[in-house]
């Protein structure tokens, strides 16, 4: 019966994960994170947790890293971070370490807004469409930025409705 399968039919496999090491994923370049997860392509990962504890920030810290030291390009599909100038600036400061908001004492120059501008134009795109969020409209937006961006990841932030 087709979709149903026992051990020998991945037994080779495993055999070969357990003398050769299993398949790891790359670095966050965060070593106590990389101790519990790793990016791995074509793999689906659910981050869970309470509202406002910080998951979004986060995977978008652990996003610019992989863009900054892998050259990762990033299809983000965020409505809470919205309007989009505030998610753009927020990996801006992120890419530079500094705030872009002359309020703060260590704003970034123009020279650092302008570079980090022109990596975030390099490896992050937003997809919201005006017509609808359902999965269907995220995920053909996400094929075109794979066929014309070479985006490696898709984040979706979140969806649950």
């Amino acid at each position: 019966m087709e979709g149903i399968f026992s051990l020998s039919d991945v037994k080779s496999s495993m055999l070969d994960g357990f003398h050769n090491g299993q398949e790891r994923g790359t670095t966050t370049y965060i070593p106590e994170v990389d101790k519990a997860w790793t990016w791995r392509s074509g793999e689906v990962n659910i981050w869970t947790g309470y509202q406002n504890e910080g998951k979004s920030i986060f995977l978008n810290q652990l996003a610019t890293l992989k863009a900054a030291l892998d050259g990762w390009r990033f299809g983000i599909f965020s409505p809470e971070n919205m309007p989009i100038t505030d998610f753009f600036n927020d990996i801006v400061e992120m890419y530079i370490g500094k705030s872009s908001d002359p309020f703060y004492r260590h704003q970034m120059d123009l020279k650092e807004y302008e570079e980090a501008m022109d990596f975030v134009q390099k490896h992050f795109f937003v997809i919201y469409p005006k017509k609808d969020f359902q999965l269907s409209t995220l995920f053909e937006r996400a094929k075109y930025l794979v066929r014309t961006k070479g985006i490696n990841s898709l984040i979706i932030d979140p969806y649950n409705t």
